[in-house]
C-alpha cells in the first residue's frame, strides 16, 4: 500500500464511504476502458481487459485504507477535511 498522509487518507476513506460517488466514478472508469473503439486488434481488447483488472485491484487497494481506519477504531480518530 502506497504511503498517504493522514489528510490524504481521510479523503480516500469519505470517499469511498459515499458508495454512490464512488459506484459511479468508478463506472464511469470502466465504461471508458469498454467503449467501442474502431480498429481493435485482439491485443487492444486484452490490454482493456488488463486495464480492468488493474482498476479492480486497485479499488480493493482503496478499500485498505478504509478498512484500516475502520481496525484502529477509536485509537485514531479520521480527521473530517
Amino acid at each position: 500500500m502506497i504511503k498517504l498522509n493522514d489528510t490524504q487518507v481521510s479523503k480516500v476513506v469519505r470517499f469511498l464511504e459515499d458508495e454512490v460517488m464512488s459506484d459511479s466514478v468508478k463506472e464511469i472508469i470502466i465504461g471508458s476502458f469498454l467503449k467501442a473503439k474502431t480498429n481493435q486488434d485482439v491485443y487492444q481488447l486484452a490490454a482493456s481487459r488488463i486495464a480492468i483488472n488493474l482498476l479492480e485491484d486497485a479499488w480493493k487497494d482503496l478499500d485498505k485504507y478504509r478498512l484500516d481506519i475502520g481496525e484502529e477504531g477509536d485509537t485514531k480518530k479520521t480527521p473530517h477535511v
